[in-house]
């Protein structure tokens, strides 16, 4: 029997409050991850999250999105997503979140 690989994700912090998400954003990754992005305190009051090293996503992907957006409006940072892949989009899209989340087109 073969076992499927555990999923993983990871986050790098760039300067400038630059975010760099990779990996599976699924049920079993994305609690972690809103962990590790914290409560977005940043010197320049901009935190950009960029979703483009991104693997497998699942709807936990967009409410991760939305708790990040909580979290920036309660801290009074400007938040934008970017890097988007097309099931995402796809997903938000389904969700009729487009014009409430604030992305920024490649």
């Amino acid at each position: 029997m073969v076992r499927p690989m555990p999923e993983q994700a990871g986050l790098i912090r760039g300067g400038s409050g630059q975010y760099q998400l990779s990996g599976d954003v699924t049920f079993q990754t994305s609690p972690g991850l809103l962990r590790q992005l914290g409560s977005f305190r940043t010197e320049s009051g901009q935190v950009d999250i960029n979703f483009s090293r991104v693997g497998r996503i699942d709807s936990s992907c967009v409410a991760l999105m939305l708790e990040c957006l909580r979290n920036a409006r309660r801290n009074q940072v400007e938040l934008v997503f970017s890097g988007l892949p097309s099931t995402l989009s796809d997903l938000i899209a389904l969700f009729q979140l487009s014009k409430r989340l604030p992305i920024r087109q490649n």
